[in-house]
């Protein structure tokens, strides 16, 4: 086991040792031709990175391509800092970051928050945002809520579209076949992919384009035995559920001169089958015989509908003018099948609504007041309405409907001052006006300082606040054995974080070194969990402000590119501390992250070699026993391995990419305790992290090139 002291040693031998290679590399004099990458989260217009006051990792569609991501659960399983938490028996995955989950993390569409079952922008299932027509991924960490609203705790992730081409048609058809561990079928087993793109340049301001993906995973049995195993040995189903997904987007833009307005449409539905492992002996009355029945499983349904419009115009020709709107719906459906393993007939019952979330938003911001480059400023106002049902008839925590609607108005300012060419500052206030909850102010303020040597300072200090989700408010799970409610008296959590990034570029001959030291402190306040409200005649529990969150971070970032190479070293300890319903459990616990990344192209052929490689060291934490007494969790210690080959042909109208994912083959890792059944039920046993080392091959084909 590697102490505190190491952990720490190491990391800063790591750092001390990559900042005196990289004063050792002299910066080249010849002028590169490289463009600078250009992003848009938290900025008041399109700028480069360098002048950007945030720290902002992008990952462009290249990157996306080379890995052959088709969800952001695919993509992001190899980010340094963000944990991709599976679920294999609701088909989800969800990110944590910082040690804080996806309630503490906003997700966005081109700065429009995405809908989802459990929020707006917030927990959601990453497996259902497709990567189609995608320009790049910004990734911000560390309080948001100035920019961005409630939930941008932890940091945001917006997800940039493609609103042009430089081809006059672009049309392409995608197949992708690819293992679930070492099970594979043709559509009966591993998971299939098809996709069909169609964008055009209608006129010289005019551009549309339409994507439809569909993605069938068959699920992955691992030692249980499928839909039609009729024993009765609790074997029945598969360990990771079985999943259909088709995806539509369509997009129609137009831009001339200073103006430019998009509407985006899109369209998710997806079938998740939960079939029960239990299997029951009926006698037929009919025949006279015993039939073997499963009377519980389960279809479930999700739809989800998005309308979108953004606008970019110039008032004047001088100030900058941004009007986001948007319509989202999600709704989630159940029914019950009784299915009969003898005839392989199914009594399939009526889809019944389960959860609905329905959400109106719309945020216009304007800035560039002034002509003096010293100062800018930005104006903004946010509005939003957040409907959400949910129903008592298959969720886990309610034993009757609920039906609330939530909404907000926020105002929020910010200006930014350039003392010099080099030093900048930008400090911000937004203030909520909530239906539900008492109204809310958040600050930050940020800067950054371009050094001598290429050296790069950034800083965020800001607060943040997360609401209460739905489940927390109105859950009510009482029965002969549970009683679980939630309280609609609960506040927003509230949070304060301070986040510095120190970067060093080392330019050379073809080539450049990158370094990268990140400190980060993030602490919750009233954060809420089930809390014992009672232990006569039972238990009872609530939800309540009960808790505080601690985390602290260190990160560093290495990138060294010459030529055709690209090699990434990364690694980051991440302190938790927490005080849980009055119970001391505030020690830091901590974790070691390192992931690493090596990327060649040989131009000759048009082939791309990537190979990416994450350890996650062992993670401590707490979990609540029968007993209602806080007991220390060990998660063992883990690596995940993944390799592509990406190449062309036909002069680049074929690409073909091929390759493994979890090469290691991770299917589950130890836990000295897991949740087991009830509320509060802890076990010994392991948790299921992935269906072991599964191979792909992915075709697409370029008719317009």
């Amino acid at each position: 086991m590697i102490t505190n002291k190491n952990r720490i040693l190491t990391f800063g031998f790591i750092f001390i040792s990559s900042l005196i290679f990289s004063q050792k590399i002299k910066k080249d004099t010849i002028k590169t031709n490289d463009l600078e990458e250009v992003v848009i989260t938290g900025q008041y217009s399109r700028q480069s990175i360098k002048k950007s006051v945030f720290d902002v990792t992008v990952i462009n569609s290249e990157t996306i391509a080379q890995n052959a991501a088709n969800n952001l659960a695919d993509l992001l399983n190899q980010n340094l800092n963000i944990q991709i938490v599976s679920n294999a028996n609701e088909g989800k995955s969800l990110v944590s970051l910082f040690g804080l989950d996806g309630q503490y993390f906003k997700i966005m569409q081109d700065g429009i928050p995405m809908v989802s079952e459990d929020g707006f922008g917030n927990n959601i299932d990453l497996t259902q945002i497709n990567l189609d027509n995608v320009k790049q991924i910004e990734i911000v960490e560390g309080s948001m809520g100035v920019s961005y609203g409630e939930n941008a705790v932890s940091g945001v992730i917006n997800i940039i579209t493609k609103t042009s081409s430089k081809k006059d048609w672009d049309i392409n058809a995608t197949i992708q076949e690819e293992t679930a561990g070492n099970e594979y079928e043709w559509r009966n087993k591993g998971r299939h992919i098809q996709k069909v793109q169609i964008a055009h340049n209608i006129n010289d301001n005019l551009y549309a384009s339409v994507n439809i993906t569909t993605d069938n995973f068959a699920g992955f049995l691992n030692d249980r035995k499928g839909k039609n195993y009729f024993l009765l040995d609790g074997k029945r189903g598969h360990e990771w559920l079985p999943k259909e997904q088709i995806t539509t987007n369509g997009i129609l833009s137009y831009n001339k001169q200073n103006f430019k307005i998009v509407y985006k449409a899109g369209f998710y539905r997806s079938l998740l089958n939960r079939y029960d492992k239990k299997v029951e002996e009926r006698n037929n009355i009919t025949t006279q015989e015993v039939d073997i029945i499963a009377p519980e499983d389960k279809d479930f349904v999700t739809n989800r509908m998005t309308h979108d419009v953004v606008l970019n115009t110039k008032i004047k020709n001088k100030i900058n003018f941004n009007f986001y709107a948007a319509y989202q719906e999600q709704i989630k459906k159940v029914r019950r099948v009784i299915y009969d393993l003898h005839t392989r007939e199914s009594d399939r019952g009526a889809y019944i609504n389960y959860l609905f979330r329905k959400t109106y938003f719309s945020k216009a911001t304007i800035s560039h007041f002034t002509t003096n480059k010293a100062y800018d400023f930005e104006l903004g106002l946010e509005y939003k309405v957040e409907d959400g049902f949910g129903s008592a008839v298959a969720s886990v925590f309610s034993t009757r409907d609920v039906n609330e609607k939530l909404s907000n108005f926020d105002a929020f300012v910010s200006g930014e001052y350039a003392v010099n060419d080099n030093l900048k500052f930008r400090p911000g206030l937004r203030y909520s006006i909530q239906s539900k909850f008492k109204n809310q102010l958040q600050y930050s303020l940020s800067s950054s300082y371009l050094l001598k040597h290429n050296f790069e300072l950034r800083s965020v200090i800001g607060s943040s606040y997360r609401t209460p989700s739905f489940d927390e408010l109105f859950t009510y799970f009482v029965d002969s054995n549970h009683n679980v409610t939630g309280n609609t008296n609960l506040k927003p959590e509230k949070s304060f974080s301070i986040f510095t990034h120190l970067k060093k570029t080392s330019y050379f001959k073809n080539g450049k070194l990158s370094n990268k030291l990140k400190i980060g402190f993030v602490n919750v306040n009233d954060k809420i969990d089930l809390a014992v409200i009672a232990t006569e005649p039972f238990l009872a529990y609530r939800y309540l402000n009960v808790d505080t969150f601690k985390s602290i971070n260190y990160s560093l970032e290495n990138v060294f590119q010459y030529r055709q190479l690209k090699m990434q070293l990364n690694g980051t300890l991440l302190g938790i501390a927490q005080h849980l319903n009055n119970t001391k459990a505030d020690d830091y616990l901590y974790a070691l992250l390192f992931n690493s990344n090596i990327a060649y192209q040989f131009k000759k052929i048009n082939t791309n070699f990537v190979v990416s490689y994450k350890y996650n060291g062992e993670q401590f934490g707490y979990l609540l026993d029968t007993n209602d007494n806080y007991i220390k969790n060990k998660l063992d210690s883990y690596s995940w391995i993944d390799a592509s080959l990406k190449t062309s042909f036909l002069k680049k109208k074929l690409e073909a990419t091929i390759g493994v994912r979890n090469l290691s083959n991770v299917t589950r890792v130890q836990s000295s305790y897991t949740e087991s059944g009830g509320t509060h039920n802890v076990n010994t046993g392991s948790i299921l992290l992935g269906y072991g080392r599964s191979y792909f091959i992915k075709l697409k084909y370029n008719l317009t090139n």
